[in-house]
């Protein structure tokens, strides 16, 4: 289920990119933009693509249920960020350069349709940078494991191309074990905490017999009574 809802995440924020944010910088740079019902149409597409946005970068498994301790929840929505963030950029980058490649019709927009191009590209880069400083800010301020070698080793990689995105997987392969790692924690101390507080009513329970056998014993000179 977990995984469902983080494909659903992806899923949202590529349908930004590839219908909503088109059609936004369109609007913006026809002639025709004043129009009332061009603007009511912008805006309304403005709250379809900033709404889903802002909530999946508050929660990003899309649900808003406490799972485990606050840090390791802070933890677990930090390696889901930075996982998004990976896979639209790498599926949209694609996209992009096959659309480009292959798709795209050659029209005669001149300088608008280059504004356009380029008002959809910043908008891209601006929606990807907010997922990944999200997801690397809670992942570098919360990870126990992750050690100041993989902080800095991110740091460093995060300039070289190509090398940045193994530096990624390994620091959201070393923060997931980690989660994992926090939850079976939290589970088994919860456990032991139900185990220890059902344990003092173990000796109560046979007060409660000893003295009910007792009692029937001195009033009707029978250990149990009789049927």
């Amino acid at each position: 289920m977990k995984h469902l809802r983080k494909m659903l995440s992806a899923l949202i924020i590529l349908i930004d990119f590839n219908l909503l944010i088109p059609y936004i910088t369109g609007v913006s740079t026809h002639s025709s933009f004043f129009i009332p019902k061009r603007i009511l149409g912008l805006i309304a597409a403005c709250l379809a693509v900033l709404l889903p946005f802002v909530y999946i970068n508050i929660f990003p498994g899309l649900t808003a249920r406490k799972t485990s301790t606050r840090r390791n929840q802070f933890l677990e929505d930090g390696v889901t960020l930075l996982q998004l963030f990976l896979a639209t950029t790498i599926t949209q980058s694609l996209f992009l350069l096959l659309y480009f490649l292959f798709l795209r019709h050659d029209t005669s927009g001149g300088f608008a349709q280059v504004v356009r191009y380029l008002c959809t590209l910043f908008l891209f880069i601006l929606m990807e940078s907010v997922l990944f400083w999200n997801g690397i800010i809670r992942v570098y301020t919360t990870s126990v494991q992750l050690g100041i070698k993989w902080r800095i080793i991110g740091i460093v990689c995060g300039w070289i191309p190509l090398v940045h995105i193994w530096a990624l997987c390994r620091i959201i392969a070393i923060c997931s074990r980690e989660v994992l790692f926090e939850n079976e924690q939290d589970l088994l101390t919860k456990s032991v905490l139900r185990a220890r507080s059902v344990q003092p009513n173990i000796p109560c329970f046979w007060y409660t017999v000893c003295f009910s056998g007792i009692s029937d014993f001195l009033i009707t000179g029978e250990e149990f009574p009789s049927p």
